[in-house]
């Protein structure tokens, strides 16, 4: 009973959710209160898997855009420490707070990447990154 055409079979298909579509819905129901701890105990698993696998994705992107903006090795700008984990991106104008209003989070790395990493960033480690703010208030009085 094959459909020649695959917007006849989509459409056919639709229809027959739609009828069936509470009944559908109730059994859902009645499977999770059934089951309920053992989709509690897999919802708990899969969250521990979901920050591994999300953890490593971003530090895959940062060890990406730390070695552009370092020309190969990933070293702050300032005092050439190589410690990964002390190494933070940089605005070199000074014009962080109205990237961060642009972009959220922990995908600053992400639109580096997408946007082909653009002029204005450099590789500080977090004690010359936070000297340089402090300077920067310092001499704006």
């Amino acid at each position: 009973m094959g459909y020649k055409n695959p917007e006849d079979a989509k459409r056919k298909n639709k229809e027959r959710y739609e009828a069936k579509k509470e009944f559908i819905k109730e059994q859902m129901r009645e499977y999770y209160h059934k089951n309920k701890i053992r989709w509690d105990i897999s919802r708990e698993r899969n969250k521990k898997n979901v920050k591994i696998h999300d953890r490593n994705k971003n530090h895959k992107k940062k060890m990406i855009v730390m070695c552009y903006y370092s020309n190969g090795i990933p070293m702050c700008a300032m005092c050439g420490i190589t410690d990964i984990d002390m190494l933070t991106i940089d605005h070199v104008n000074n014009n962080g707070a109205e990237h961060r209003k642009i972009v959220k989070g922990s995908s600053l790395y992400k639109s580096l990447i997408d946007s082909n990493f653009p002029e204005g960033f450099q590789v500080l480690c977090a004690n010359h990154n936070l000297k340089k703010e402090i300077e920067r208030h310092r001499y704006a009085e």
